[in-house]
């Protein structure tokens, strides 16, 4: 086995996922990663004898956890029921509430009643609010308009909703960087512009092009099947990251907002935003430390810190 990792992370707690125990926990394990992905893992005192790493972290005691996915949300429909939640305390059954119009057909009443731009403003807040709790993925479902014009007017805030903002992070890595990767993938003037730098300045521009290019997509929402050369991006000193689009992708370049940070000394990463009625976006990074209390509940701490237009610690 090859026992050379680009990280290890030694110290930790990890949810694995991988048994029948809870959690499939293993106490004081490792982690061991190499080109970006997890090549060993398991107890600290099973890592082979001769294990090596570029880059080594003690985690001391903290847990490590699969990013969580909430596989079942009804996340898009329009009012709240919080008068039937009173009314439960006070002894009401759901049979009562239904019978006098409320249960599920209040929502269904309400869903219908708000149009694509009020199911889309009072849906962002439950995104955002799972996306602080560290759900990284969320299935949208309709379910509240019981109809085909309704059902299909959720689907179209679902989407609006998640398309608005993509998120990408990636290790610098020389090894990556090969001149037919971006005189293949990227756009003629992105491919220009690396030509014409020196050597050594090609990694870290030909990253910042490439996690530019993964957020823009992921908001979108639509993955590679939007072409890489058809949008470029301009990356002018001192001015904010601009970016041209074709007009096959039928997108406005004037609505979209780019931010470029360094987490640490190793990784660059690029958030795209979609303006919300031309406004200009807030964008906070935070760096997260999980612990565990007493009783094994976790508990993030966190500091914010807004992120530039160029790479920046954040």
């Amino acid at each position: 086995m090859n026992a050379h990792f680009d990280l290890l992370v030694i110290g930790a707690h990890l949810a694995t996922m991988a048994d029948h125990t809870p959690y499939g926990a293993i106490r004081d394990g490792a982690i061991g990663t190499r080109g970006g992905k997890i090549a060993w893992v398991g107890s600290e005192r099973d890592l082979p004898r001769d294990a090596t790493a570029r880059r080594s972290l003690d985690a001391a005691g903290a847990w490590a956890t699969p990013g969580l996915v909430d596989c079942h949300t009804h996340l898009v429909y329009a009012g709240n029921r919080v008068e039937e939640f009173e009314a439960r305390l006070n002894g009401a059954t759901y049979a009562e509430i239904a019978a006098s119009g409320g249960g599920i057909k209040s929502t269904v009443r309400a869903t219908r009643a708000a149009s694509e731009e009020e199911l889309v403003a009072q849906s962002r807040p439950r995104l955002a609010a799972l996306a602080a709790e560290g759900v990284t993925t969320v299935e949208i479902k309709s379910g509240y308009g019981l109809d085909t014009a309704n059902e299909l007017r959720q689907l179209r805030a679902a989407r609006r909703v998640a398309a608005e903002i993509g998120v990408d992070v990636e290790k610098v890595d020389e090894r990556r960087t090969e001149p037919g990767i971006w005189q293949h993938y990227f756009a003629p003037a992105e491919v220009a512009a690396l030509a014409a730098l020196p050597e050594e300045a090609r990694c870290e521009r030909f990253f910042r092009y490439w996690t530019l290019k993964e957020a823009y997509i992921k908001a979108r929402g639509m993955g590679l099947s939007l072409p890489l050369e058809a949008f470029s991006f301009l990356l002018d000193p001192g001015a904010p990251v601009r970016i041209e689009i074709d007009p096959k992708l039928e997108d406005d370049a004037s609505t979209w907002e780019f931010r470029q940070y360094a987490p640490d000394a190793e990784h660059l990463g690029a958030i795209a935003v979609r303006r919300r009625n031309g406004a200009e976006a807030r964008v906070t990074v935070r760096r997260a430390r999980i612990t565990v209390g007493d009783e094994g509940v976790f508990a993030a701490e966190a500091s914010a810190s807004a992120s530039g237009d160029s790479p920046a610690e954040g």
